[in-house]
């Protein structure tokens, strides 16, 4: 049994225990941090290394483009009304 190891055999089950313990607590950590980090919670200011895309003439003429089609739609719903 348990007790008739001497105190070298239960000194070296403790490592073992607390060894095994350490790897899971350090796994976990290691998990939640990267969740934290997935979600915004780094002490970063940023949360991106995208800057600010500014509109350029494409992106306005597919707006326009866009609005024009809406714009026909609506137009041709009202008139066969």
């Amino acid at each position: 049994t348990r007790a008739d190891r001497g105190p070298v055999a239960r000194g070296r089950e403790a490592v073992t225990v607390t060894g095994g313990l350490l790897v899971g607590a350090l796994g976990q950590a290691s998990a939640l941090a990267l969740a934290m980090d997935a979600r915004g919670f780094a002490g970063a200011t940023r949360r991106t290394w995208a800057g600010p895309a500014p509109w350029r003439r494409p992106d306005w003429l597919a707006l326009a483009a866009g609005l024009l089609v809406v714009g026909a739609a609506v137009a041709a719903r009202l008139t066969l009304d």
